[in-house]
């Protein structure tokens, strides 16, 4: 298994009401001779825009892409809760404070600025207590840290569907499947009722609970 760490520019426009998360996937430049002990790796050095759209934190729309096939989706999360603790750290002479929270399947550290008037994070972080600066999972298998801000006139018109938007309760159907072909195999070796291992940001649903 390839042990490297991968790093995907992310961008995050909000204002009061909405906020807009782009990240740029691709690990065309990262895999550039790269090899272990003599095995090459090949990989899809293929890359797509996430794109999530939100309004007033309540629900949002999604555009990713699955097994080469793009999809839009309809995510109404459960809120966030956020345990604050009185444990802090300096970065760059701003005093940061370290929250905890949970959000399908993963635990996650937060580093905030409770003092700073834009309260929010990255991807689904929302009704944060202060704006995010770094955020990771309890396993430290995914990170987001905060490189730059600025402000700008105005959010980009990045307008997401009116059609072919298909709810979230899909996701894990279509992110998790097995395909018929891997499944004959399985049926092959004599097993039953074969999963996909959830290794994704999102691992455990409300709706499934």
């Amino acid at each position: 298994m390839l042990n490297k760490t991968f790093e995907f520019p992310a961008k995050l426009y909000t204002d009061a009401n909405s906020k807009i998360y782009v990240v740029k996937y691709g690990i065309a430049h990262q895999m550039e001779n790269q090899n272990s002990g003599g095995n090459f790796f090949l990989v899809d050095k293929g890359s797509y825009d996430y794109v999530l759209w939100g309004k007033d934190s309540l629900n949002y729309i999604i555009r990713d892409k699955i097994e080469e096939q793009e999809y839009f989706f309809e995510d109404i999360p459960p809120a966030l809760i956020y345990e604050i603790t009185k444990e802090q750290k300096s970065f760059k002479n701003i005093t940061l404070t370290k929250a905890l929270t949970q959000f399908r399947g993963r635990q996650y550290v937060i580093w905030f600025d409770a003092n700073e008037k834009a309260k929010n994070g990255p991807w689904k972080f929302s009704n944060m207590p202060g704006l995010a600066y770094e955020i990771y999972d309890a396993e430290e298998r995914f990170r987001w840290e905060l490189i730059d801000k600025k402000t700008i006139p105005n959010i980009p018109t990045i307008a997401p569907p009116k059609e072919g938007v298909i709810p979230y309760t899909e996701y894990p159907k279509l992110k998790y499947a097995v395909s018929p072909i891997l499944q004959q195999d399985m049926e092959r070796r004599g097993i039953k009722n074969f999963k996909q291992p959830r290794n994704h940001l999102e691992i455990v649903f409300e709706w499934e609970e």
